[in-house]
């Protein structure tokens, strides 16, 4: 294997890391989701705040601009 392609199997590593931690990040949100909406249904009104919600978002967020800057 040449430097070239070394490096190349690096940045494909790191994306699939990037990936990995996307779907991680987005399968906590989906279950906090999850939890809200059930919430809401059974207590007509009542929106419970989970404050590591909005830290999940802003993760996922980074990551996933993270990994958009490596595909280009």
């Amino acid at each position: 294997m040449g430097k070239n392609d070394l490096e190349l199997l690096e940045i494909y590593m790191d994306m699939v890391e990037k990936q990995d931690e996307i779907i991680y990040r987005m399968t906590a949100l989906l279950k906090s989701y999850v939890r809200e909406i059930h919430n809401l249904r059974t207590i007509n009104g009542f929106f419970e705040v989970d404050s590591n919600q909005e830290m999940d978002e802003k993760i996922l967020e980074e990551c996933m601009d993270q990994y958009e800057e490596m595909k280009e």
